[in-house]
């Protein structure tokens, strides 16, 4: 026997960085609430949030970028031409991935997710323009709306 509701607000953490979900579908199974959501369009959505995000990227979000790219840390600083343990040290957190590199990721994801060229134009003047070196750790998490998602 299943029960429907909706939750409201509430913050997840099971990508590896908290992340506020908005009206979720819950199906109660078995006793325990469960989200009734596609994890697969959440991680899409994620990543196209992290994509346009005016701050610079944690480590965990950096993780999970890698994670659905389905790259290694070698991959990856192969394909962004840095050294593999400038990646560690991003993962990590002990520093921040400098800017250019930040927005070659950006663009990247941007060109991964197949967005049309005219949005892609527009975000990368937005994302060049952002100076990612002065922000301060950002400590809210990003929001979806799931009621205005494909998940």
């Amino acid at each position: 026997m299943t029960i429907d509701t909706k939750r409201e607000s509430f913050i997840y953490e099971g990508l590896g960085f908290p992340i506020r979900l908005i009206n979720v579908p819950m199906r109660k199974i078995f006793g325990e609430w469960a989200m009734d959501i596609n994890f697969n369009s959440l991680q899409k959505n994620v990543l196209n949030l992290l994509a346009r995000k005016p701050m610079p990227l944690s480590g965990g979000e950096l993780r999970f970028i890698m994670g659905c790219l389905e790259m290694s840390t070698r991959e990856f600083a192969s394909i962004f031409d840095v050294t593999h343990v400038a990646v560690l040290k991003w993962l990590k957190e002990d520093v921040k991935m400098n800017t250019n590199t930040e927005i070659c990721l950006r663009l990247y994801l941007l060109d991964y997710l197949r967005i049309t060229d005219k949005e892609f134009r527009k975000l990368y003047v937005k994302i060049r323009a952002y100076n990612f070196t002065n922000f301060e750790d950002g400590s809210n998490p990003m929001e979806i709306d799931i009621e205005k998602t494909a998940c």
